[in-house]
């Protein structure tokens, strides 16, 4: 997310890999080993976390002027996989309206959804 602020739009986790193996493959030769692996697991997930920032951050910008409440975030995170942290940091980043009981109204919404969630699991058997 602080990448995308600093206009870091292309992928650069993977090129970590390279840096990481050099500094510690003595130690830990299978850094070196299975560097390319790793490089493809590291490309791939920041390829899906920056999918997941950019569809968060659209549902977010549709909230609009409105105050951003536990539920508005509580949607990102279950329907959009968007980290409740990384919505309060924009949300503020913007100057948009958060409201002050936010924690609450998540912390009840995500209680429901565990709820469901095991009601669910208990019918099934």
């Amino acid at each position: 997310m602080h990448a995308l602020h600093l206009g870091l739009d292309e992928r650069f986790a993977d090129d970590l890999v390279a840096v990481v193996a050099e500094t510690y493959g003595d130690g830990y030769p299978g850094l070196v080993a299975q560097r390319e692996e790793l490089s493809t697991v590291l490309r791939d997930e920041e390829s899906r976390f920056r999918r997941t920032v950019h569809r968060g951050l659209r549902e977010l910008e549709k909230l609009g002027g409105a105050t951003v409440t536990g539920d508005d975030l509580f949607v990102l995170a279950d329907t959009w996989g968007f980290p409740v942290e990384l919505s309060v940091d924009e949300v503020r980043r913007r100057d948009m309206a958060l409201a002050p009981d936010w924690r609450e109204g998540y912390a009840l919404q995500r209680e429901r959804q565990r709820a469901r969630s095991r009601a669910a699991a208990t019918s099934g058997e």
